[in-house]
């Protein structure tokens, strides 16, 4: 199920530039107040910036969890805040012997896995009866039901207004090499190795949205995108106003229509998703009551000081 609680992905660098700035105001400022150095101290130290029951969170925890995984500080604050609940959680239940000591990330997350392995099996892809999927598959249809969709890229070779006969040709040239390059060597490896400019003319590779026949297309590159019934680069490029264009069908996905075998499937899978991630945040709403999570926002403004204010945890 993985972490189905937290959807936190990356500003890397962040830190740093927060840790540049810090220090260049130190530079400039002279010696900083009593207070901040004091402040500096508690974090030169190590201390706490929240405590999750009998857990503390340091500000190298947060600090190594950023250079990690890449996220923001907040983001880093609240994924150790969540870690440490269903850590808890895990020891409570026995998966950590009495001598065990918990040292690293590794050994963390792991106990944490064991919880929402836990969660897995208390609700398994059967335990939904028929009737319930049929019934969960009617109230969202809207999002399982669906048209044939195409999956697709282009390789755009952008023509300046004005261009000459001659720039005219090259980038039809190149636009139809290209093609032929997909047709020989396959189309997402010829697609990611296209240079930032030929001659002059700046070229672009760009995926397109999914497309249905419903979609609006200009269209030249419609006709690219419904001409043959298998997937496969375009017979040949096509101009538009900003340039030639070299398209590939990369994947055609068949149409899933309302009752049939594929959408009662996807429908089973969205209905045990929600139910597993409903699970997750009421036992994270359990664990927090009975293990109170507690910010420090004195050491926490020092640690984050572009953090602007939200309500929950790590805030």
């Amino acid at each position: 199920m993985g972490r189905l609680a937290s959807s936190r992905r990356p500003v890397a660098s962040v830190f740093a530039r927060l840790c540049c700035g810090l220090l260049a105001c130190a530079a400039s400022c002279g010696p900083p107040p009593t207070e901040d150095r004091a402040d500096a101290a508690v974090l030169a130290r190590g201390e706490a910036v929240a405590r999750v029951g009998d857990a503390l969170i340091t500000a190298q925890a947060v600090r190594s969890y950023v250079a990690l995984h890449g996220v923001s500080p907040r983001d880093a604050l609240r994924a150790l805040e969540d870690d440490a609940l269903l850590r808890q959680a895990a020891e409570r239940a026995g998966w950590a012997g009495p001598s065990v000591v918990i040292e690293s990330r590794t050994t963390e997350q792991l106990l944490a896995q064991r919880v929402l392995l836990d969660l897995e099996r208390e609700h398994p892809l059967d335990a939904p009866s028929d009737e319930e999927v049929a019934e969960y598959l009617s109230a969202h249809a809207e999002s399982i039901v669906r048209d044939e969709t195409r999956d697709c890229l282009q390789v755009l070779v952008q023509v300046p207004p004005g261009a000459s006969a001659q720039q005219e040709d090259e980038a039809r040239d190149y636009a139809a090499a290209v093609l032929a390059q997909m047709a020989a060597n396959g189309m997402t490896e010829v697609w990611s190795a296209q240079p930032p400019e030929h001659r002059g003319l700046r070229i672009l590779s760009q995926y397109l949205p999914p497309a249905t026949r419903a979609t609006p297309i200009p269209g030249p590159l419609r006709e690219l995108v419904f001409e043959h019934d298998v997937a496969g680069p375009a017979s040949a490029p096509v101009r538009t106003e900003v340039g030639w264009h070299a398209l590939a069908v990369t994947a055609i996905h068949p149409p899933i229509t309302a009752g049939s075998p594929r959408a009662l499937e996807l429908a089973r899978h969205a209905l045990v998703d929600e139910t597993r991630r409903n699970a997750l945040a009421s036992l994270y709403r359990r664990l927090s009551e009975r293990f109170p999570v507690a910010v420090s926002s004195r050491h926490l403004e020092v640690l984050l000081p572009l953090m602007t204010p939200e309500e929950g945890s790590g805030s």
